[in-house]
């Protein structure tokens, strides 16, 4: 309800539709191997209105980008970096088919840092989406078989298995056997994931063979 107070006053209103945020879930996947540390990161974006030409992330200084790729592909137009805060790079992705209700969006994410023993939040957070209506994030750390995963800090952490991911989210990532699964949450901010190296194990077994003819003893043997 409006009231003018004189005979000539105008009154002019413009209605402008709510941009809303786009959604996410994000699967990262972390391979620690021999000299190397790796991540590919999966997003799933959505929205429920509106069209969004561009993405912002953030990329933290110890990790660095390698690449990324859209599908639907040539949904990318490019990526580049704007700025850099708190020790985090901000990178905007723009868009040459923007994300809308119809059109979902997904990007593959490459990166890599140099290797490290002992992971905290941020190590296995390469790249984040800020600003976002909604994101669920799903982290698989997987070593090779030398290296063993001592975790600490996780109480109240939704640990998972492959087998009680549903297929959305096991699409997300893709882990070795014997991966660290868990939702990235704040509840996961106090976690440190130590890494060590696994001793090899061998195992040996030696058969001998004694034969005896007349006077001869002759000896063999087998591993």
């Amino acid at each position: 309800r409006f009231e003018l107070f004189s005979p000539t006053a105008t009154l002019e209103v413009n209605v402008v539709r709510k941009q809303i945020a786009p959604a996410a879930v994000l699967g990262t996947t972390i391979d620690l191997e021999t000299g190397s540390l790796t991540a590919i990161v999966k997003a799933d974006f959505s929205c429920s209105a509106g069209e969004h030409f561009q993405l912002l992330a953030e990329i933290t200084d110890a990790w660095t980008l390698d690449g990324i790729e859209s599908d639907p592909a040539g949904a990318l137009q490019d990526h580049h970096y704007v700025g850099y805060e708190d020790h985090r790079k901000q990178l905007q992705i723009r868009l040459s088919e923007p994300l809308s209700p119809d059109q979902p969006l997904r990007l593959l994410i490459r990166a890599h840092r140099t290797p490290i023993f002992e992971l905290h939040a941020e190590d296995f957070r390469p790249i984040l989406f800020p600003g976002l209506e909604d994101s669920e994030r799903l982290v698989a750390i997987a070593p090779d078989a030398s290296f063993r995963l001592d975790v600490q800090g996780d109480a109240g952490v939704n640990r998972r298995s492959p087998t009680s991911l549903d297929p959305r989210h096991a699409d997300l990532i893709a882990p070795r056997s014997g991966a660290l699964i868990f939702r990235d949450n704040q509840l996961a901010n106090l976690m440190t994931v130590k890494v060590s190296r696994e001793d090899p194990k061998f195992g040996v077994r030696n058969e001998v063979d004694v034969v005896v003819d007349g006077e001869t003893l002759t000896e063999g043997s087998r591993a």
